[in-house]
């Protein structure tokens, strides 16, 4: 592909009614998709093998859980691909946490993320590669007002920044 005239347009004022954070977290084992279908960059299809589905990692409306994308460049190997990093807070520490966490964790497996965040908007974290958990760490706090929990640390390196997903995919999925 040229890299030359491929932008074609800008971005212009828009009124906007925005809210961050996450919504819901839905995680699968990577090798349970069997592929997507995309129209004008939004995946519209997500085809599963028989018998899987995603499950929905609840999250506390306050928590502190996100999701970042990052471009890294390397301007003298001239590569250039997306870090995508999500981050979820679990409050109290117990064995049905942990015991979801260690799975996610076994065999530094690869896994299907798809985000909602407060903007009722669905993005697929780890298309292409997978994600994987990276770090996990469990605080037992110090004193009673501390926190207690879990913060658990997913990480995919893609071409692309996360694809939306169409909002009536999701239900099919579950």
């Amino acid at each position: 592909m040229a890299c030359a005239n491929l932008i074609t347009s800008g971005l212009g004022y828009e009124c906007i009614n925005n809210m961050a954070g996450l919504q819901n977290v839905y995680i699968t084992d990577f090798e349970n998709i069997t592929g997507t279908t995309k129209t004008s960059g939004e995946i519209t299809t997500i085809n599963m093998s028989a018998t899987t589905k995603f499950y929905d990692f609840y999250i506390r409306p306050a928590s502190n859980s996100q999701f970042t994308e990052t471009f890294s460049v390397n301007k003298d190997n001239g590569s250039t691909y997306v870090v995508q990093t999500l981050t979820l807070d679990f409050l109290v520490r117990d064995s049905v946490k942990r015991n979801a966490i260690s799975l996610l964790a076994y065999g530094q497996k690869r896994l299907g993320v798809i985000i909602k965040d407060y903007n009722s908007k669905f993005w697929f974290m780890g298309e292409v590669d997978g994600a994987m958990l990276i770090n996990s760490e469990s605080v037992s706090g110090a004193k009673k007002g501390d926190r207690n929990g879990y913060t658990v640390t997913l990480e995919a390196e893609e071409l692309s920044q996360a694809c939306p997903v169409a909002s009536n995919v999701i239900a099919g999925l579950l």
